[in-house]
């Protein structure tokens, strides 16, 4: 009886002995870890650069980070006036500001699914959608978006602040908002408005 609980006694210290050593093991990982975030940022890479490099168990961003849902105005045509009109859509949410951003305006080139009038030609498709560190949004477009644009000034209006507001009323970090067609920066949509700079969003066309 004496050498059995002698025997227990012995694998209950080796336990203790194993646990302490993993988690210093794990202590030490986490030292590591830091340490390298800490160079590699400032030898001017980025955390987000960073979590692409690490193993999916080691990376920043875990799966639990793009769970869940938020709710997002999407702007269309008023029916009845020259002004916009917001629909609710509820989106997946990602900590991805511009993966949002791509989010938002698929959900603009897909139109409106109540009484509201759709901003873009229905073959407009999107290509990309970048964001600057000083706010500046770029979104680029397939070529419909201009050539098959109805034209009207008014129509032309409403195409552009239904981009601009939908993001820049969604994401904080949007200030204003470059369009493109193509890769590129356009002289206008369809013949009204001088496409050349960035936009600012347009609170007054929102009914």
């Amino acid at each position: 009886m004496a050498r059995k609980k002698a025997v227990t006694k012995r694998r209950k210290t080796r336990s203790k002995k194993k646990a302490g050593f993993l988690g210093f093991k794990t202590f030490m990982l986490l030292v590591v870890l830091a340490a390298a975030a800490f160079l590699y940022v400032r030898s001017g890479g980025t955390l987000k650069e960073l979590g692409r490099l690490l193993p999916p168990e080691l990376r920043l961003e875990t799966p639990a980070a793009t769970q869940g849902s938020w709710e997002a105005d999407i702007f269309f045509g008023d029916m009845e006036t020259d002004s916009l009109i917001v629909e609710k859509r509820t989106l997946p949410w990602s900590t991805d500001p511009e993966q949002r951003a791509r989010r938002l305006l698929s959900e603009l080139l897909r139109g409106p699914s109540g009484a509201a009038v759709r901003t873009t030609p229905d073959s407009t498709m999107l290509r990309s959608v970048s964001i600057s560190s000083g706010g500046i949004a770029q979104a680029d477009f397939s070529g419909q978006l201009s050539d098959e644009h109805p034209g009207g000034s008014s129509s032309e209006v409403l195409t552009v602040y239904s981009i601009v507001n939908t993001l820049a009323f969604n994401i904080d970090g949007i200030k204003k908002v470059q369009i493109l067609i193509e890769g590129q920066t356009i002289d206008t949509l369809a013949g009204h408005m001088d496409c050349r700079q960035p936009f600012a969003p347009n609170i007054k066309i929102i009914k």
